[in-house]
C-alpha cells in the first residue's frame, strides 16, 4: 500500500504536471485575428492577402502562430454590425478594419479586442481615437488622410479639364466621413470658381441612377470620394463613368487599372501590409492606445491616357510629368 504522504505527493505532482501542460498549451495557442472587410473576396481579397503575407514575412505561420477569421460586407455598410458580432464569437485578439463604420462596429461587438485600422478615414473626427499621436483606447493603425485629399483631387481634375465649370462629388451617404469630403469639395469649388454637384450613393444599386443624374445635370467632371463600397464596385463605376462621358478621378490606382481616367492617393495595398507591423507589436504586448496612428507619406498619381483619349481629352504635359503611373 502506498503511504499516504507518497500518494499525496504523487497526486500533487500529477496536478503540477497537468497545470504546466495546460499553461504550455495556452502559451502555444495561436493568436486570433478577425478581419471585418467592407468589400467582397473578389474586390478586397488582395488586400487581406497583403496583410497575411506581411504577417508571414514577420514570422507568423498560419495555424501555428495565428489564425484568421474574415467576414465580407460586400459593399453594404448596414451589414457590418451583424458581421462584427459573428467575428466576436471567436474571441479575437485583434480585429482588422478599414472604415470608420467597420471600426465602430468592431468596437461595439468585441470590447476586449484590439482594433486595428488598416485604412481609416478621419479617426479623430469620427471619435475613434483621442488623437493621432496618442489614440488612448483600443484603436490604432493607419489613416488615409481623408481631410484635404478630396480638395487635391478637384485641383487635379481641373488641371485635366481646365474649361470645366460644373464639377461633381460622389460620396457614399452611409460613410461616416462623407461630411468631411463634402466640406473639402465645397472649399475646393470656391477656389476653382466652379459649380458643385453633390451626388450620393448609399448602396451599389444607387450607382446607375447617380451617373445618369450627373450626365443629365451636364457635370463636366466628378471626384469619386474614398469609400470601400466604391472600391468594391470599381469595375461598374468605371464603366458607368465611361458610358456617361463623365471624366472622373478616383483615390486608388486600382480604378485606373480597371480603365478609369485618373487617380490620386496613398496605396491601400501598402497600408494593409503596414498594418501587420502594428499587429506584430500588439501581439507582443504593446497597448494599442500607446501606438500613434500613422498617416500616409506617399501619394501617387496615375493617369490612363487611353481613357482620356476616348473622352476627347488631351492630357496636359505637366500632369504626365507628375504622374507616377501612365497607362497608354
Amino acid at each position: 500500500m502506498t503511504p499516504p504522504r507518497r500518494a499525496f505527493l504523487a497526486i500533487a505532482g500529477a496536478g503540477a504536471v497537468s497545470l504546466a501542460l495546460d499553461a504550455l498549451a495556452q502559451a502555444a495557442k495561436p493568436a486570433r485575428i478577425a478581419v471585418l472587410a467592407s468589400g467582397t473576396p473578389e474586390s478586397h481579397g488582395y488586400l487581406v492577402d497583403a496583410f497575411r503575407a506581411a504577417m508571414r514575412d514577420l514570422g507568423y505561420a498560419e495555424g501555428r502562430d495565428v489564425v484568421y477569421d474574415v467576414r465580407w460586407a460586400e459593399g453594404y455598410v448596414e451589414r457590418l454590425p451583424k458581421l462584427a458580432v459573428e467575428l466576436a464569437r471567436g474571441r479575437p485578439d485583434i480585429v482588422v478594419t478599414a472604415t470608420a463604420a467597420a471600426t465602430r462596429a468592431a468596437m461595439d461587438a468585441s470590447p476586449a479586442a484590439a482594433i486595428l485600422m488598416a485604412y481609416g478615414s478621419d479617426p479623430v473626427g469620427n471619435g475613434l481615437v483621442a488623437s493621432l499621436a496618442r489614440p488612448g483606447g483600443r484603436v490604432t493603425g493607419l489613416s488615409n488622410l481623408g481631410e484635404g485629399l478630396v480638395g487635391k483631387m478637384f485641383e487635379l481634375l481641373r488641371t485635366l479639364t481646365p474649361s470645366a465649370q460644373r464639377l461633381g462629388l460622389l460620396v457614399n451617404s452611409a460613410n461616416m466621413t462623407a461630411a468631411v469630403y463634402r466640406a473639402d469639395a465645397e472649399a475646393a469649388a470656391r477656389v476653382l470658381k466652379a459649380a458643385l454637384v453633390h451626388a450620393n450613393a448609399g448602396s451599389p444599386e444607387d450607382l446607375p441612377g447617380v451617373f445618369e443624374r450627373l450626365k443629365r445635370e451636364r457635370t463636366q467632371g466628378v471626384v469619386v470620394a474614398p469609400d470601400p463600397m466604391f472600391l468594391a464596385m470599381r469595375t461598374k463605376i468605371v464603366a458607368l463613368a465611361a458610358r456617361g462621358g463623365v471624366p472622373a478621378i478616383y483615390n486608388q490606382r486600382e480604378f485606373v487599372e480597371e480603365g478609369g481616367l485618373m487617380s490620386y492617393g496613398p496605396s491601400i495595398r501598402d497600408a494593409y501590409a503596414r498594418a501587420a507591423v502594428f499587429a506584430d507589436r500588439i501581439l507582443k504586448g504593446a497597448n494599442p492606445g500607446d501606438l500613434p496612428v500613422e498617416q500616409p507619406t506617399k501619394f501617387s498619381l496615375a493617369i490612363n491616357v487611353a481613357a482620356a483619349r476616348s473622352l476627347g481629352i488631351a492630357v496636359p504635359q505637366e500632369l504626365l510629368l507628375r504622374a507616377d503611373t501612365v497607362v497608354q
